[in-house]
């Protein structure tokens, strides 16, 4: 055979062998391509703000009898009148802790022109040459604080209250003087009835 015969058939079987080479083992090839795609981000932010809540709470009293005390009021004074009654009461109660409040708040204020002008500061405490005075407590809850006399109708009151006052004298000593005081409250204002030691 010639030369250029086995030449040409070398390079049909080479280039045979190399088609069925790649066609039996196929290489893969990755193409990776960038793309800048435009993102748009939400961004949600939490503020906790804390506001004050008036929260009306209702009371409810039963002494187990209550339905009878209520059946009680409608038998005599009938059902229009119960209610008219109640009014009055809760009206007079809320009148009562109003003025003690007033009275308590009178005397947190006013304690120590109270002492001066009962000459508390001149006769029992200057005794004990007293170099600071103060205002040590008011006996202010509600069964502390006394009515004495009370007309609904003209907003008066007569109100008894306690406190003590404690003082301290130049050697150190302590002393101190539990106090009541009476006032009358009409025409918007208070006037002291009396005071002394309880």
């Amino acid at each position: 055979m010639d030369n250029k015969i086995l030449v040409v058939m070398a390079i049909l079987l080479l280039t045979l062998g190399s088609v069925i080479g790649a066609l039996a083992f196929p290489r893969e090839v990755s193409v990776v391509k960038t793309i800048e795609v435009p993102v748009e981000v939400e961004k949600q932010v939490e503020v906790i703000v804390e506001v004050p809540v008036e929260v009306e709470k209702i009371v409810e009293i039963d002494n187990g009898n209550l339905d009878l005390v209520l059946q009680y009021l409608e038998d005599n004074y009938g059902s229009e009148d119960v209610f008219e009654d109640m009014e009055n009461i809760v009206a007079n109660i809320k009148m009562e802790d109003s003025m003690k409040n007033k009275a308590v708040q009178y005397v947190a204020e006013n304690w120590f022109d109270l002492l001066d002008d009962f000459d508390y500061l001149d006769n029992e405490l200057d005794d004990y040459r007293v170099r600071e005075i103060r205002l040590y407590k008011i006996y202010s809850d509600a069964e502390d604080v006394e009515l004495l006399d009370i007309d609904y109708n003209d907003n008066e009151a007569e109100v008894k209250v306690l406190f003590k006052v404690k003082a301290e004298d130049e050697d150190d000593n302590k002393v101190s003087l539990k106090l009541a005081v009476e006032l009358k409250y009409e025409d918007e204002e208070f006037d002291v009835m009396d005071m002394y030691e309880d």
